[in-house]
């Protein structure tokens, strides 16, 4: 009896899956946009059960079919070390930066920055430029907001490549080559379907940030799974053959439907994601019931919480269901790999090659479409629900505002502007080579214009952790700090510990009196100047000026103390000041170069040591606000790609 007449036999779903068309295999290097480094999965020991025991169902699935499993059994333990390669191996200090920064958002999708509502997994498009296209009119890219299903996707039908390449006879000196291939990409795909099984990796509220749970990620993922009992793998295999059993897979779906997800790699991939994000809300419920102690207030700060070590058996029925079901659906996208291959035998597979460290795989994927390579690889399109533009008699001004830093201030200046506020005030202060500042026109208190809804009072804010808001460290000589660098485009300073950010040129503060809640954004001002650094630690600092910079940094200097204008015929009017993404579509085309990019060091390398003739002495060395970040605009990055 042939293997494929055995595994008929079985009632298994037979098919033989149209090929996905791989992109283009040129390297770029794919950065994230603020990305936590909370995009690992699992922890090793999730990860190492998800495989193994997915090995076991494949088992079942073909019922020992030695064509099929005899590579699995023999190399689980191979395929478990690989399925923990992403988080460890590419992570590595050794790897290149380009590789590690390629790898952050592979392992995630944050569902709700581009869809209202994820309830089925033909919510999210299977297509990689519709998604593209959706996340770019939230003025977001595929790379900001995860592309988990895809990766999965990618090394699915890298799987399938290898396995049919498997020559027919062992005897062939690529037998063994080509089933190690295979193995590689089956064992490096485990570690993503296992993110996407996890709630955490489909969310934007991947720590329990949004909702007072700071630091629920790892608690749950690595901390419960490290403390849950010896027999974890055997009751997750457990519960995957009665789910198997029962055919309880994906309850939300017909009959039907379910079959047909079962037929189709991209389907089943997707399904899981759908599942997975499904589970989200309980994840939070157990937490809040089981674990935590103290809410946290700040985004930043992590949540009190009881000793995992205490708490795991409570958690230990929702993490083997989690883990269940991605071992099944792994083993599932393996039998379907070997399927549509054409069922290669592999029954007298045998092999010494063990990759312990393998090269990284590009997710070359995103590089099917010229257009959204460049502005994925090397450039960011704008959130421009945290974007305002100024407009004054002589042009306008956009601001990029900071909510990483600043996020109580931001979100008042964002409700300020969407009720109006601004509009009418003016430019009351113009300080030679220091700072412009606008607001309300009203000397006295009483007579001052009503703030609407929003806050009288907010805190100052400055800190962040260096690694959840991504950090990236320039080299540089800093007398106001141990390491400077970018956060997304802002000048940013760092102990090691927190990161904050610089009074650089076109960085945008709230002015405030003596009390340190005394600013709540209704006054701003801008750097015009010198850097005042002196400033950093002691004013709030709310986003960067992109453009426009021309309109206040040519106005009349005032005459008055620390230059206001003495008289109010001075005052520059300000027309309005409106969030970007309440203005007519297409009226912002900006994009601004990522500062955690290949094509940025670069830059930050030519400024640093200038080789042009002209110089005599090339300082080779850069102060972190003579670092200016590039922008460009859409229309020209696409007459870049088509060239």
């Amino acid at each position: 009896m042939s293997g494929r007449e055995a595994l008929n036999l079985t009632g298994i779903f037979m098919f033989n899956s149209r090929r996905f068309t791989r992109a283009a295999s040129a390297t770029l290097c794919l950065i994230t946009l603020s990305v936590s480094p909370l995009v690992w999965g699992w922890g090793e020991r999730g990860h190492d059960v998800v495989t193994r025991v997915a090995v076991q169902n494949l088992r079942q699935m073909a019922e020992d079919n030695a064509q099929l499993v005899t590579p699995f059994l023999a190399r689980d333990h191979m395929l478990a070390h690989l399925s923990n390669v992403p988080d460890i191996v590419w992570r590595a200090p050794y790897m290149s930066q380009q590789d590690r920064d390629s790898n952050y958002s592979t392992h995630y999708i944050n569902l709700e920055r581009v869809y209202s509502e994820v309830k089925a997994h033909t919510d999210v498009p299977f297509e990689l430029t519709q998604y593209q296209q959706d996340a770019r009119s939230k003025g977001l890219s595929a790379v900001e907001v995860g592309t988990a299903p895809w990766r999965v996707l990618q090394l699915y039908q890298a799987m399938v490549d290898a396995l049919s390449s498997v020559p027919d006879t062992a005897a062939d000196s690529e037998y063994e080559a080509a089933i190690n291939e295979a193995l590689l990409y089956a064992g490096l795909m485990s570690h993503f379907v296992g993110d996407l099984a996890n709630p955490h990796h489909t969310t934007a509220n991947y720590d329990g940030q949004l909702s007072g749970q700071k630091g629920l990620h790892g608690y749950f993922e690595s901390d419960v799974v490290m403390y849950l009992p010896l027999g974890l793998s055997a009751k997750v295999s457990t519960q995957a053959n009665q789910m198997a059993f029962q055919d309880t897979w994906f309850p939300a779906l017909s009959d039907e439907q379910r079959a047909a997800v079962l037929r189709d790699p991209q389907a089943l991939i997707w399904a899981l994601l759908a599942d997975s994000h499904s589970y989200l809300p309980q994840l939070l419920d157990l937490d809040k019931s089981i674990s935590l102690v103290k809410p946290s207030r700040d985004p930043k700060q992590r949540a009190e919480r009881k000793s995992a070590k205490v708490v795991a058996q409570d958690f230990e029925s929702f993490a083997v269901e989690r883990l269940a079901f991605g071992s099944w659906v792994l083993a599932r996208l393996w039998w379907l790999a070997w399927d549509e291959a054409g069922q290669p035998d592999m029954t007298k597979y045998r092999s010494y090659h063990y990759p312990v460290k393998p090269d990284f795989v590009d997710p070359d994927y995103l590089l099917s479409d010229d257009e959204n390579a460049v502005t994925d690889a090397t450039w960011r399109a704008l959130d421009l629900d945290r974007v305002i533009v100024m407009q004054l008699p002589s042009g306008r001004v956009v601001i990029e505002l900071a909510p990483q830093f600043a996020p109580k201030h931001v979100e008042n200046i964002l409700l300020m502007t969407r009720e109006g506020y601004f509009d009418g005030t003016a430019v009351i202060r113009s300080q030679e080579n220091y700072v412009a500042q606008w607001g309300d026109t009203a000397g006295e208190e009483s007579a001052a214009k009503s703030l609407g809804s929003a806050k009288q009072k907010v805190k100052v804010e400055f800190f962040a952790d260096p690694q959840a808001v991504g950090f990236t460290p320039v080299e540089s000589r800093d007398s106001y700090a141990d390491q400077v660098g970018f956060v997304d485009g802002l000048p940013t300073a760092s102990d090691g510990k927190q990161a904050w950010l610089a009074h650089c040129y076109g960085m945008v503060g709230v002015s405030r009196g003596m009390g340190d809640d005394s600013g709540n954004g209704s006054g701003l001002y801008v750097v015009t100047g010198h850097s005042p650094r002196h400033l950093d630690l002691n004013v709030t600092l709310v986003g960067r000026v992109l453009e426009g910079m021309e309109h206040l940094t040519t106005l009349p200097r005032g005459t008055g103390s620390l230059g206001f204008y003495e008289d109010p015929a001075q005052y520059v009017p300000i027309d309005s000041v409106k969030v970007a993404s309440a203005l007519p579509e297409g009226s912002i085309d900006i994009a601004v170069m990522r500062t955690d990019s290949a094509a940025f060091r670069e830059h930050v390398a030519a400024r640093t040591t200038r080789k042009e003739d002209w110089f005599l002495h090339p300082a080779g060395r850069i102060g972190l606000c003579n670092i200016a970040v590039p922008t460009s605009s859409r229309a020209a990055l696409e007459g870049k790609a088509g060239d």
